[in-house]
């Protein structure tokens, strides 16, 4: 996937959250309207009041890698230069919510994540400089635990605030290749990692659920590269996680 296709993508992603957000007011205050008592309709009045509930999340994501380069062999060997490269996956997950008091919930949102995250290589090659992309494809399982802070409700609406952490386990194998050819080598990474994670959101209370827009960004605390001292990861001292998600949550 080229930057314009990447850039393009992710406008089209935000540009429907807003649509999204605009389509459920505006459908509120159609049904206000209508009933000729508008702002007086709460919808899911005793919904903030459960204990504890249930719901479904679906979502996208970007993903890609923070870079701290090794000076000590970065330019010096055949590899000019190394980029992240953020590619679009997808999200999907089971919302638990615990309610703490009237403006504190905690959330645990286990999820199962399809990303796809890219390295790009600018190599000597036969004294030519080539162009060579490594993509690491991951399927994860997600274990993060938010704490929400929540806005008064404003009729059918209100705002809040997601901070927390994430163990993420990716279940994708990746084969052991021997290979002093770069076509062939790969830049393995760790298959467990822990996140922060913070982000905004809003809740709608439709008729019959709560929908819930979303927006995390999450960056990790660990370094994943599994260092193998070849031409690829040599040049790299650490990476770590870097991933945007853009969530709808029904509950």
């Amino acid at each position: 996937m080229n930057k314009q296709k990447l850039y393009t993508t992710k406008h089209f992603l935000l540009g429907i959250t807003f649509l999204s957000v605009l389509l459920v007011l505006s459908s509120n205050r159609a049904k206000a309207q209508t009933t000729g008592r508008d702002n007086k309709v709460m919808n899911l009045q005793n919904f903030d009041n459960k204990v504890l509930h249930f719901g479904f999340l679906l979502g996208t994501n970007m993903a890609d890698f923070r870079i701290r380069y090794n000076p000590a062999f970065f330019g010096v060997d055949t590899v000019f230069t190394v980029q992240s490269k953020r590619e679009v996956g997808g999200n999907l997950g089971i919302v638990s919510d615990l309610r703490l008091g009237n403006y504190f919930n905690l959330r645990f949102i286990p999820a199962l994540s399809f990303s796809v995250r890219s390295l790009q290589y600018v190599i000597l090659e036969n004294n030519v400089l080539v162009s060579r992309d490594k993509q690491i494809e991951s399927v994860s399982l997600d274990f993060p635990i938010l704490f929400k802070y929540k806005s008064e409700r404003a009729h059918n609406f209100r705002a809040y605030l997601i901070a927390g952490g994430q163990y993420s386990l990716d279940m994708a194998s990746q084969k052991d290749v021997n290979s002093t050819l770069v076509k062939d080598i790969l830049v393995k990474i760790d298959k467990d990692d822990f996140l922060a994670i913070f982000g905004i959101g809003f809740d709608f209370y439709m008729t019959y659920f709560k929908l819930s827009p979303e927006i995390t960004y999450g960056f990790g605390l660990k370094n994943l590269l599994i260092q193998e001292h070849n031409v690829l990861t040599k040049p790299i001292d650490r990476l770590s996680s870097k991933i945007i998600k853009i969530s709808f949550h029904f509950e």
